[in-house]
């Protein structure tokens, strides 16, 4: 948050390429609620522009829930496990069904 937006967005620009260059299927989470709405409007043009794929809010319910937190800012095993549905549940159209 105390880095300029600019710079952020070159950041990640670049981390997207090097990914993307190496053949890998690059996914974004964003936590909303820390970042500002011009933060969040960058990262979702930034994603659509780079073609990376956007999990939004992945931890939006989780910290506001005690018996989800290990602290004021991390998860615990529950929480993160319901991060990982939400990632997962993005992501099913991008994996490959097994019959």
């Amino acid at each position: 948050r105390r880095v300029p937006l600019e710079e952020t967005t070159s950041s990640l620009r670049e981390i997207f390429s090097q990914l993307q260059a190496r053949g890998a299927v690059v996914a974004f989470t964003a936590v909303e609620g820390l970042v500002g709405g011009k933060r969040r409007g960058a990262y979702r043009a930034i994603c659509r522009e780079e073609g990376v794929i956007l999990v939004e809010n992945v931890l939006g319910g989780i910290l506001s829930d005690d018996s989800l937190c290990s602290d004021q800012i991390h998860p615990n095993a529950m929480g993160y496990g319901i991060m990982a549905g939400k990632v997962a549940e993005v992501l099913a159209p991008y994996t490959p069904q097994t019959p």
